[in-house]
This record gives structure tokens, C-alpha cells and sequence, in this order.
């Protein structure tokens, strides 16, 4: 007892002696599945600095952490969430929406089913609904400060182009005669407005005007004639007239979820894609 005793004591001592009676004594049968806990590096894994957990891997339950914005590692920031039915999917947006706000990013959320309304009064989040009976109005003709790059200038030029292409879209085709009558008429209402091709018109008491200083519809409609004119009046006057207002939502949220229920897929598809990622981002 008392030698055995001892030969446990001396196989615990760091002597670095590869003696054949100490492997004898101490070699034990051992799992697969355990020795390859031994080999740390036979299984890559996931772990950035500054990522969002994202879950554990498979092979050997580390972490996984994902820093989608880092340009250094990853070409984009796109993410694709695969799964049958009832396997989680929305669980898992919806968690990592939590987490990106917690890491103060910017999310803007497309809703077309109503699904996040939870979420955004926990998140204090701005809620867009469009739709004819909403009372939620985004305004067009709106120029943000946050629309140009902090080195770049030119908002109004830049603005028209983009407006251009909006209508060019929404009355399905132009010649170039109607772009150049509609850029026209949209210089001339913006003039009306005080704001030039010169940044500084933009800013007043040295501060960015508001959607209150801007045009909307129903200017470039009373300036317009002809096929032009009539193409734009059920925006001004039909169905569409909810364009024709003035931005009332905040914009400057970090969270903005859109509820798209009561649009059609027609402008779920040509329209707000179009509308929000171009104008406002």
C-alpha cells in the first residue's frame, strides 16, 4: 500500500522522464470523443474581437462570435437564416436584433406580417406604417444632412438624380424630354423652397433645414402639364395621396421597423426597396 502510494506521488512530479515502468502503471483506456479534446486545433471556429454571439459550434461547443461589419475578414455584412418550419428562424432574427442594439448598430427592419410590434415598444424603436389609412407620411422630397458622405457635397444634385430615377420608376417609363421637364420643375419648386445647388441653402440659423422647409408632391404637381401632370395625381389627390405629406416619423432612430401590411406586393417590391434603401440610406 505504502509503495503504491509512492508511485502515484512520483508519477504526479514534472521529472520529464519517459520511463516504461510509469507507462505501464499509468496508461487508461480513453474514448475517442475524449482524446480529441486534446488536440485543440483540429476543429477551426469562429471568434471575432468585437462580434455578436451567434452560438456554439457543433464539433467542439466553443463559441461563436461574428463581427459581420469587419471589412478586414468578410467582403459584406449579408446573412441568410435557413430552417424548416417552427425550427426558430424568427426567434433567431429576432435575438439578433437584440443583441445589434445592445451594440448600438443601426437596424432597419422590414415587417410585411406585423410580427415585430412587441419588439419595437420594448426597443422604443420607430414604427412606420404605410398604407392609404396609415398615418405615417415619409416625404420625398426630404434632403438629410446624413444623405452625403462627411467629404462629399452636391445634396441637391444628388437628390434630383435619385428622384428622377424614383418617377422614372413609378410611371414605369420616361423619354428623356419628360426627365429633363421633370428635373426642371423639380429645381423650380425647390428654388421656391430657398434651396439651391449651393450646400449652404440647405442650413438655417446654422442648422439643416427641416422636412417642414422642403416641397412635396403637390409643388411639382402644380408646376407639371400634360401626361406628366395626370400620371402624378393619384399621388396627390387618389389612392396614393399618403406620399403627399410631410415626413412625421422620426428617422433619426437607430432602430426602424416598416410595417408593409396594408401595401400592396406591387410596391413591396418596386417601390419600398426602391423608396427607403436609396433615399434614406
Amino acid at each position: 500500500m505504502r509503495s503504491s502510494l509512492v508511485l502515484h506521488c512520483f508519477l504526479l512530479l514534472p521529472l520529464l522522464i519517459n520511463s516504461k515502468d510509469i507507462k505501464e502503471v499509468s496508461k487508461r483506456n480513453i474514448l475517442t470523443s475524449s482524446i480529441s479534446a486534446t488536440y485543440p486545433l483540429i476543429s477551426s471556429s469562429l471568434f471575432d474581437e468585437n462580434g455578436i454571439f451567434i452560438g456554439t459550434n457543433v464539433y467542439n461547443n466553443s463559441l461563436i462570435f461574428i463581427d459581420k461589419y469587419n471589412r478586414n475578414k468578410y467582403k459584406n455584412s449579408n446573412m441568410c437564416i435557413f430552417g424548416t418550419s417552427g425550427s426558430g428562424k424568427s426567434f433567431f432574427t429576432k435575438l439578433m436584433i437584440l443583441r445589434n442594439s445592445l451594440m448600438g448598430l443601426e437596424q432597419y427592419i422590414i415587417d410585411p406580417d406585423r410580427e415585430y410590434n412587441k419588439l419595437a415598444e420594448e426597443l422604443n424603436a420607430s414604427i412606420i406604417k404605410l398604407g392609404a389609412s396609415s398615418e405615417s407620411y415619409i416625404n420625398i422630397f426630404d434632403i438629410r444632412e446624413e444623405s452625403l458622405e462627411e467629404d462629399q457635397k452636391g445634396y441637391l444634385a444628388t437628390k434630383i438624380n435619385k428622384l428622377i430615377n424614383f418617377f422614372n420608376l413609378i410611371f414605369n417609363s420616361m423619354t428623356e424630354i419628360e426627365k429633363s421637364i421633370l428635373e426642371e420643375k423639380i429645381i423650380q419648386i425647390y428654388e421656391e423652397k430657398g434651396i439651391t445647388f449651393n450646400d449652404k441653402t440647405l442650413y438655417k440659423n446654422k442648422k439643416f433645414k427641416t422636412t417642414k422647409d422642403m416641397p412635396i408632391l403637390e409643388d411639382l404637381y402644380n408646376k407639371l402639364e400634360g401626361n406628366l401632370k395626370t400620371r402624378l395625381k393619384p399621388f396627390v389627390y387618389g389612392s396614393l395621396s399618403y406620399l403627399n405629406k410631410h415626413t412625421n416619423v422620426e428617422l433619426n432612430n437607430s432602430i426602424i421597423i416598416y410595417f408593409l401590411f396594408f401595401l400592396f406586393l406591387y410596391f413591396f417590391f418596386f417601390y419600398f426597396f426602391f423608396f427607403f434603401f436609396f433615399f434614406y440610406k
